[in-house]
């Protein structure tokens, strides 16, 4: 009850501040109010240029997400290619070397084992160049993310939704640090521990390295999982417990100024739709832009590690064509860490559109 009353004292206070007269003009004031340079200089690192203004349009910025998406696949696809072709070329020499001990009777154990060293180099080399893009990508979400978050926020409750808005700012502002810190603390050593698994499984044959690569890809995962899971389930609850309020509130606080304000009561009361309104429009259009922005951040990262996670299948269906050895298998183990580093962006991107689209729906009054 406590926070309902403050909750109507503020709409009270906004609303009774507001003229009639310059009820249509409450669109202005909030733009106004918008720090909407800081967030364009945020945005622009995703290689898109957004403007963020009445005049947004949600089909032109889409438009510009996939031009860029054309410009940078063809350089995704020839890097993808070439690292593809270097393992394939590592796999033909160590079958020839193979085929030439047997000639000679020499012994094979050799030969497998500079083949897999060569591999896990260029590997690792891949890994962690895209490992790093990754990470950027996700710091600059995250950067992007705390200055969205508080505009949507804010429009959120100038449109009615109090307690709701607040309670999705505190869960996306908390598990955004909580996935930046296990990113950087727990899940890139574990990607890291998880290639080096891969590589000295390969080198001397052992069942349990095997297994300890295994449950590290496992971990990756299920942490990725539990905490979107947890983010969501938390923001499912907290919006169906907070609608109820703030659709009461609005409601009361209408009903307040009717009865309250001598003559012009009635019209105050029915301004605020047109208040509420205004504020939603601006929320939609900060939203839809804050999504394309984050799109953007992903799509250079989404393109790199997923064109390189084909070509690594790719790369381990051929080899395991050439050659029976182990190889092929290392391979295909490797193509699974830029699958976890995808996974990772993926989810630092999906936190923040899951809260402003969560915001966007509420209809509020």
């Amino acid at each position: 009850m406590k926070r309902v009353g403050i909750a109507i004292l503020a709409l009270l206070l906004l609303l009774l501040c507001v003229p009639v007269c310059r009820a249509v003009d409450v669109t202005e004031a909030q733009w106004d109010s918008i720090d909407t340079e800081a967030l364009e200089d945020a945005a622009s690192t995703s290689g898109a240029e957004l403007e963020l203004n009445e005049a947004f349009n949600l089909n032109e910025a889409l438009a510009q997400l996939g031009e860029l998406l054309a410009g940078q696949l063809s350089a995704a696809v020839k890097d993808a290619v070439g690292s593809s072709g270097v393992l394939l070329l590592i796999v033909l020499f160590c079958e020839m070397a193979d085929g030439l001990s047997a000639v000679t009777g020499g012994a094979k154990g050799p030969v497998a084992v500079v083949g897999t060293v060569a591999v896990t180099a260029v590997s690792v080399s891949d890994v962690s160049s895209l490992m790093e893009l990754g990470k950027t990508a996700i710091e600059r979400i995250d950067t992007f993310s705390n200055l969205l978050i508080p505009v949507i926020t804010t429009c959120s409750v100038a449109s009615g939704s109090v307690t709701g808005g607040v309670a999705r700012q505190m869960a996306t502002v908390f598990f955004s640090t909580v996935l930046v810190t296990l990113i950087d603390r727990v899940l890139i050593p574990f990607v890291y521990l998880y290639t080096a698994a891969c590589a000295a499984a390969a080198v001397v044959d052992n069942r349990g390295l095997g297994e300890i690569a295994r449950l590290l890809k496992w971990a990756v995962t299920s942490i990725l999982t539990v905490l979107l899971l947890l983010f969501t389930g938390y923001l499912s609850l907290t919006s169906v417990a907070a609608a109820g309020t703030d659709a009461a509130t609005i409601k009361l606080t209408r009903t307040v100024i009717s009865s309250m304000v001598p003559v012009v009561g009635g019209i105050l009361s029915n301004a605020t739709e047109t208040v509420l309104s205004g504020v939603g429009i601006v929320k939609n259009l900060v939203g839809s832009f804050g999504v394309v922005a984050v799109l953007g951040f992903c799509v250079t990262p989404f393109l790199r590690l997923g064109a390189q996670y084909l070509a690594y299948r790719l790369a381990a269906v051929l080899a395991a064509v050439i050659s029976q050895g182990k190889i092929p298998k290392l391979i295909d183990d490797i193509a699974g860490a830029f699958a976890l580093v995808l996974g990772m962006t993926g989810t630092a991107a999906l936190l923040v559109m899951i809260s402003v689209f969560a915001t966007l729906a509420v209809a509020t009054g």
